[in-house]
């Protein structure tokens, strides 16, 4: 039987996980938060889309990671500020044929597992906009399925169909997200940055909903600028996606009500992923010439805010549009 590991079982996490447990693999979840109740009942709960609850039963629950098994696939789906652990935990789940199937935010995450991972493991990219979120402890809400793409970090790595059809093989066709295959993992990075970037920071830095970000002017005008210049550093690696901004305002405009989760992470106090969303894109503009003003300003008032613990009073919030009116005036000329 196959063997999946689940590093980050958050509602992404649980949600991939399902499918896998679906398809009958044997599937290990490492556990924090929602281990004593997993522990206790067995299983968890996934609120589809259209109000149906399933129940998911794992065949293996971990708290401690040196009693994961060792697994032919790992989904990392962990915050990208606990990467750090990956270096302790992943020896004693890798195998020399593994499979990596990488669902973080940002941009950079593959490049980090290769700096270190030195088995012949094949590391694929996945990039996801499925709406979950972590209701209570052992419960998760799914907003809408959303789609997942995949590539593979390092061109033939052909991983891809195979996780593709194993996450489709499940019984619960209503479960299914949109499943596509892609060849260039940067580009799925960058495109997903273009959306993430801009209305991760920006519903933090002023506590509003995406969709306010989207259609209300003196938002979306830092939206757009923000898009821009993400727009720019995707190009220095070969990533025109342009094309992309006028549909993806226009898809944001009717999540009503949606926060992401880096506003989610703010508000029970957990770090903000401004490293991997944020500073990542800035640190490549950087080290190809590229000056990135309403981004480099966004990260640090972003810093500030995290420092600080609170969310920004109106007169805060005012001063960060009066700050940033001349930098996006000097990013558009």
């Amino acid at each position: 039987m196959i063997t999946v590991t689940v590093i980050g079982s958050g509602a992404i996490g649980k949600f991939y996980g399902a499918l896998f447990t679906l398809a009958e693999l044997h599937v290990c979840h490492l556990e924090r938060s929602d281990f004593s109740i997993l522990q206790q009942q067995k299983y968890y709960e996934l609120e589809l889309p259209d109000g149906t609850v399933i129940e998911i039963t794992p065949k293996q629950i971990e708290k401690d990671y040196k009693q994961l098994p060792k697994s032919d696939i790992i989904l990392i789906a962990l915050k990208t500020t606990a990467n750090d652990v990956l270096k302790e935990i992943l020896p004693y789940v890798l195998k020399p044929e593994s499979k990596i199937l990488v669902l973080q935010n940002g941009i950079g995450n593959e490049e980090y597992l290769a700096s270190f991972i030195k088995e012949n493991c094949s590391i694929l990219c996945g990039v996801t906009t499925t709406g979950a979120t972590r209701i209570r402890p052992g419960y998760i809400k799914i907003k809408y399925l959303g789609e997942l793409k995949l590539a593979p970090f390092l061109t033939g790595q052909s991983c891809g169909e195979e996780i593709k059809q194993l996450l489709k093989s499940s019984v619960n066709h209503a479960m299914y997200p949109k499943i596509q295959l892609a060849e260039n993992h940067r580009f799925l990075r960058w495109t997903k940055l273009l959306w993430n970037t801009p209305f991760s920071s920006l519903a933090v830095l002023f506590n509003t909903s995406v969709d306010a970000l989207a259609t209300q002017s003196h938002y979306q005008k830092i939206v757009r600028a923000l898009m821009y210049e993400v727009c720019l550093v995707a190009k220095l690696d070969n990533a025109e996606i342009a094309n992309n901004i006028e549909k993806l305002l226009a898809a944001t405009a009717t999540l009503h009500g949606f926060y992401p989760s880096m506003y989610v992470d703010f508000q029970e106090g957990r770090r903000l992923e401004s490293q991997y969303i944020v500073a990542n894109v800035i640190d490549y503009a950087r080290a190809h010439g590229l000056d990135t003003p309403v981004l480099s300003f966004i990260y640090e008032t972003l810093l500030k805010l995290e420092k600080n613990g609170r969310v920004f009073t109106c007169s805060e919030q005012n001063e960060i549009f009066r700050l940033i009116t001349p930098l996006i005036e000097r990013s558009n000329s």
